[in-house]
């Protein structure tokens, strides 16, 4: 009886993992595990400084503002130099940038000399470094397999990202308590040598097709990013996503704060929450094949999980108790998971290889860039019309963008390009 039970195990193993088979992919995977980690413990660490340093939701919306403000200027550019440039090269460059303003923030951390201006600085200096790095390391993925995993790929991707997100956050809580925020961008500064060292023994024949010969064309790409409904009507609901779903991040400590009156470990568990319920998401995504229908069937999930995640953070706004913010973090994680990284990998896959830097670079403004818009609006609301109502405004927006998706999408059979 175990034998059969050990074998479909082995099975689901396989197909969900099956991206782990080519070498190059695997050692770029566990680099950005490595590194991942590290950023989310440093992202947790700098969202309670930031709030610690005034008690002001305007002034954190403020410095989120700051750090992915460049991200919505320059990522059409950064993805038109990825269509051109080796996108490995371009990694080596940002990854080593990031690794560099870590630093920079345990020294200013350590000598007591960080003020909220020289956060938005460094803010603003990262968010310019994330602004080149999201399209190349997009773009990248589908470079390392070949075109039947790049679905798969990009899923494995999403593992990473989710499962960080709650390993980063938990080991960050527990190093805020024992020895400072500071540990925390220590880490993250060690962490980014795994990435560094990982991106520089890839071995890629050649990431461009042979065609590209011109500067490529940002128009071309924009055109065909929105004539195309499938990517088009993607790019409405993840800008939605993005500038009023995500907004719980930034509400979060706040919420921690002031309604349930704890400190920074509770912040900390919270994002660990979501990040679990984001890791069931990401691998029951990995685990589906590549086949047509799994593609029409992917962009159906997508509506119904962001209706879904819609109904969930309202609930949040008028919750009292933080056990069961808790539970409504986990099913938050695990629909806007099914949400955006099926959407990802829908985007990657309709677009051709010789525009899929460009295409990656509008789902980037999309996904980050709506992010500093929605800071500054929603910090606004929540200052003067308090957290629980600028929270049910951004439930009531998300939920509009989810009925329009489910309502005018039509379902486009997926296949790498």
């Amino acid at each position: 009886m175990l034998v059969p039970i050990a074998n479909r195990i082995l099975d689901w193993s396989k197909q969900t993992f099956r991206s782990f088979r080519h070498p190059n992919y695997r050692v770029y995977w566990f680099g950005q595990l490595i590194s991942m980690t590290g950023t989310w413990m440093q992202t947790i660490a700098l969202m309670w400084i930031s709030y610690s340093l005034t008690d002001s939701t305007f002034v954190l919306g403020l410095v989120g503002f700051a750090s992915h403000m460049p991200v919505l200027l320059f990522s059409l550019f950064a993805g038109a130099l990825s269509d051109y440039f080796e996108r490995r090269k371009i990694l080596l460059i940002t990854q080593t940038a990031e690794m560099f303003l870590a630093i920079a923030l345990i020294y200013l951390i350590y000598t007591q000399s960080l003020n909220v201006t020289l956060l938005i600085v460094i803010s603003t200096m990262q968010g310019i470094v994330n602004a080149f790095d999201l399209p190349a390391r997009q773009a990248l993925v589908a470079n390392l397999v070949p075109k039947e995993d790049v679905s798969n790929a990009i899923s494995l991707s999403a593992v990473t990202f989710n499962s960080t997100r709650f390993i980063g956050p938990a080991i960050g809580a527990v190093l805020m308590q024992q020895f400072g925020e500071i540990s925390c961008f220590v880490f993250n500064a060690i962490s980014f040598l795994a990435a560094i060292i990982a991106v520089a023994s890839l071995k890629i024949k050649s990431e461009q097709p042979n065609e590209i010969i011109a500067q490529p064309s940002i128009k071309d790409g924009l055109k065909l990013a929105l004539g195309t409904p499938a990517i088009r009507n993607i790019l409405i609901l993840t800008a939605f996503t993005s500038f009023f779903a995500f907004q719980i991040s930034l509400l979060l400590p706040v919420f921690v704060d002031e309604i349930f009156h704890k400190d920074g470990s509770l912040l900390g568990l919270l994002h660990a929450l979501v990040g679990i319920g984001s890791l069931v998401g990401a691998i029951i995504l990995a685990n589906r094949d590549g086949s047509v229908g799994a593609g029409t069937g992917i962009q159906k999930a997508i509506g119904i999980c962001a209706f879904f995640g819609a109904i969930i953070l309202f609930a949040w706004a008028f919750t009292s108790s933080y056990i069961w913010a808790g539970c409504l973090q986990v099913l938050l994680g695990f629909c806007f998971s099914i949400q955006l990284n099926g959407s990802s990998s829908c985007v990657q896959m309709l677009a051709p290889d010789k525009y899929r830097g460009r295409i990656s670079s509008a789902y980037t403004i999309t996904l980050v860039g709506m992010v500093p818009l929605g800071n500054l609006s929603v910090g606004y609301i929540a200052d003067v019309f308090g957290i629980r109502i600028a929270l049910a405004v951004c439930a009531f927006a998300c939920l509009g963008a989810a009925v329009y998706y489910m309502l005018f999408n039509k379902q486009t059979h997926l296949h790498s390009r």
